[in-house]
């Protein structure tokens, strides 16, 4: 975890100011880095003027800690001392002296903990310091700072010995003279303090960070808690919410609770309401989706016969259920087999039950799935061994860097190669991971920064939704589409990515043109008040270390990797040889278990725990999505569809429905997920292409069908659009807000934008290329 919430987590309420300004330090020596790189052909600064400069910040932060320090120490000296006074005087003690123990043992374990909190703060921040310039300054500072060094001496000296002195105290009284079992009670009393202290003030706090690192509680085993316990304690304290003892309340750090009485309902009338009017738009939108579905099942419709009525109903939900996300996508899909064998949607089972099942289960496994397993464990394999992020890395540093448009577009061009090595789900959070130390490095609080950071996410996430357009597997609506081309007519690996690979990346360079960031003027208003100032040149990027020494290793470092390498380049050769592949295996698909069978075998590499990581979830969207197309087809749904779509297209030239047609796929890639639009949609342009495509004409189906499977990845103007953008919303800023990055309404723009070039250039070139290569 980071010290930034350590700190928090661990400091005190009631000091909080005294703290160490952990976040304004690490600024500093950021800032310092970017005027060092920034300047570093005529430089005027050098680490050692850094050095002087920080090492005066961090001293004057060492002394008001130091001031604060004893200004409490002097208070919990003089507050002993008159405590123990009538104590020794009075036989029988009044009963606030023994809450007054209580909080004295409280606040100076509190105080040792200031101590050490501060020191741990003062290493980290010099050891930042030499880790980013290359000094070694740490040791000398922490053995020199005299303010620091004379805390320390008190914190292992004076503060215990107050602390025996109240043990001792507390013992002789209240114990019979047992000093363990006073330490034990005392302890358990901190411990306590701490649970609703924590369970009151930092609960939400711990909350979520918990759910951004998944970390798990610290539990003490029953033993009384001791001061050295109190971080692990007050980060287990979320799950502790029992109600405070009578000691506590009786201290005043929490007010009474009375027990609330058991209610029957979890909401009373007056919530029920509040929620009915909060919830209003959502109760009406479902309202409209399950009144539509009763209708279709129930009430005939004219020129349809009732299987394809009731697969309408069952189609209609699924799309629903998909669009809206009221259940995660893969259980969506798992309700379709179940949906299709009690609406009696397959005619040609004859109404018997048990052949309606078993043609529902054996639709829902199909080549495509071992495809996704075999993408994803080559990506598993790379990700493993560091290899995907060391190439990544090499080429981010051979081409980008100094610059940060360039930077942007080598980011942009990594994304691309990647998602169409190991699909763009993989290659979003890959690239994600690069990018997250870039910008921590950037100086925070200025608008060129947040500019540059919402500029670099999008073209990263935008990027990966064009690489997912690059070849059957490079992304999860791919499968789909090619799974119908490839078994149908005939459309190869090696032609889809010949059509594919051109479009896109002519897409991808245009795209880089419209996520280009925009600079505001050096004298724009700051966002909140800035405390650095902008580099006199706002494009200079200079690159983390980090990323410069993951660019340093060997590819073929050691055995593993070379085997990876070659498996990876015989998967590549093997897919787009598809006519060999074919001969020897009977089906691309079929090719794909060889990767997996590979992967899996080598020592050490891939576990069982890698297998059961595997994307099971989208294998099982796959499948509903398959048995779909299966109810659509037998059902005659896509033949009566189809010809409907034929009637109103009769007479319009080709291009026209091209276009048409990709607009409209966009435009529900958009509106909902990438994969749930293939689901529903590749079936009906498939049907439409045999329809208004005329026979003979080269390239036939392919030349709407590839056009629209590619504009199913074009989908971009919201987050929720693909997996890419998803990732993308979820990288958060370093400065003293930690929001993220992006916000909904930053997609809009840029996306429309995208989606409108993406219409034209895949209408135009994407059927161009169809047609001279299928």
């Amino acid at each position: 975890m980071k010290f930034t919430y350590q700190l928090e987590y661990n400091a005190f309420g009631p000091w909080h100011d005294g703290y160490i300004q952990y976040k304004r330090l690490k600024r500093l020596i950021k800032q310092q880095r970017h005027n060092l790189a920034a300047t570093e052909e005529g430089a005027t600064i050098t680490p050692d003027d850094a050095w002087q400069e920080f090492e005066k910040a961090l001293c004057a932060e060492m002394d008001r800690i130091s001031t604060y320090f004893y200004n409490i120490y002097a208070r919990l000296t003089t507050s002993v001392k008159q405590h123990l006074a009538p104590m020794e005087a009075h036989k029988h003690v009044e009963s606030k002296h023994r809450k007054e123990c209580i909080e004295l043992f409280a606040e100076l374990n509190e105080l040792k903990n200031f101590v050490q909190l501060n020191s741990e703060g003062a290493r980290k921040i010099v050891k930042k310091f030499d880790k980013f310039n290359g000094t070694s300054h740490c040791g000398d500072f922490m053995a020199t700072c005299q303010p620091l060094v004379a805390m320390q001496h008190e914190a292992q000296t004076n503060i215990p010995a107050m602390i025996s002195d109240v043990e001792t105290s507390y013992a002789e009284y209240y114990c019979s003279g047992d000093v363990s079992l006073a330490l034990e009670e005392l302890s358990r009393s901190l411990s306590e303090l701490l649970v609703w202290d924590r369970g009151t003030i930092w609960h939400d706090l711990i909350k979520l960070e918990r759910q951004r690192t998944r970390l798990g509680t610290v539990a003490t085993g029953g033993r009384p808690v001791k001061s050295e316990d109190m971080p692990q304690v007050r980060q287990a304290t979320e799950t502790q919410t029992a109600a405070p003892p009578p000691e506590l309340l009786e201290l005043g750090h929490a007010k009474s609770v009375e027990a609330a009485p058991a209610k029957l309902l979890p909401y009373t009338s007056a919530e029920l309401v509040s929620c009915l009017r909060k919830e209003w738009a959502s109760i009406v939108v479902y309202t409209v989706v399950f009144l539509v579905f009763i209708l279709l099942l129930a009430l005939d419709i004219p020129g349809m016969n009732g299987a394809a009525r009731r697969c309408l109903a069952v189609l209609w939900i699924t799309s629903a259920f998909w669009c809206l996300g009221t259940l995660p996508l893969h259980i969506t899909a798992l309700a379709v087999p179940l949906l299709v064998v009690v609406a009696r949607c397959l005619p040609s089972a004859g109404g018997d039950r048990q052949k309606a099942a078993l043609m529902a289960i054996k639709s829902m496994w199909s080549g495509s799935q071992l495809m996704v397993l075999a993408s994803f464990s080559l990506a598993a394999a790379l990700s493993k061994l560091r290899l995907d992020k060391e190439i990544a890395c090499v080429l981010l540093k051979t081409f980008g860097g100094k610059s940060r448009v360039r930077t942007l577009r080598m980011m942009m061009l990594v994304a691309y190669i990647v998602s169409a090595a190991v699909g763009n789900v993989a290659a979003s959070v890959l690239c994600m991971s690069i990018v997250s130390p870039i910008l921590d490095e950037l100086p925070q609080n200025l608008p060129s920064t947040y500019s540059y950071g919402r500029a670099m996410l999008i073209s990263i996430a935008f990027a990966c939704n064009i690489g997912g357009m690059t070849s059957p597997v490079a992304s999860p609506q791919n499968v789909v589409a090619f799974a119908t081309l490839h078994t149908d007519y005939g459309l190869s690996f090696s032609q889809w990515c010949g059509i594919a690979i051109p479009t896109s990346f002519v897409l991808l360079v245009a795209v880089s043109f419209v996520t280009r960031p925009k600079y505001p003027h050096r004298r724009a208003s700051r966002v909140q008040q800035p405390l650095l100032q902008e580099s006199a040149n706002p494009d200079y990027l200079a690159l983390p270390p980090r990323l410069v020494a993951s660019a340093s290793g060997a590819l073929f470092g050691n055995w593993q990797r070379t085997v990876v390498i070659v498996i990876v380049i015989g998967c590549i050769v093997m897919w787009l040889s598809s006519g060999l592949t074919c001969a020897v295996f009977g089906d691309t698909s079929l090719s794909a278990l060889v990767p997996l069978v590979l992967l899996f075998s080598i020592p050490g590499l891939l576990t069982k725990a890698d297998f059961l990581s595997l994307p099971w979830d989208v294998c099982f969207l796959l499948a509903g999505g398959s048995c779909l197309a299966m109810a659509v087809k037998d059902s005659q749904l896509l033949e009566i569809a189809s010809t409907g779509a034929s009637e109103i297209l009769h007479g319009a030239p080709l291009w026209a429905c091209i276009l048409g047609t990709v607009t409209f796929v966009t435009l529900c890639s958009t509106a909902v997920s990438h994969i749930a639009a293939a689901n529903v949609l590749m079936p009906f342009i498939i049907a439409l292409g045999d329809e208004v495509v005329p026979k003979g004409l080269r390239g036939g189906v392919t030349l709407i069908a590839m056009p629209a499977a590619l504009a199913l990845s074009a989908g971009s103007a919201l987050p929720v659009s693909s997996a890419p953008n998803v990732n993308a919303t979820a990288i958060k800023r370093q400065g003293d807000d930690n929001r993220p990055w992006l916000q909904p309404k930053d997609f809009i723009v840029p996306g429309l934008i995208t989606s409108l070039v993406a219409i034209v250039v895949i209408s135009g070139l994407g059927a161009v290329m169809s047609e001279a290569v299928a």
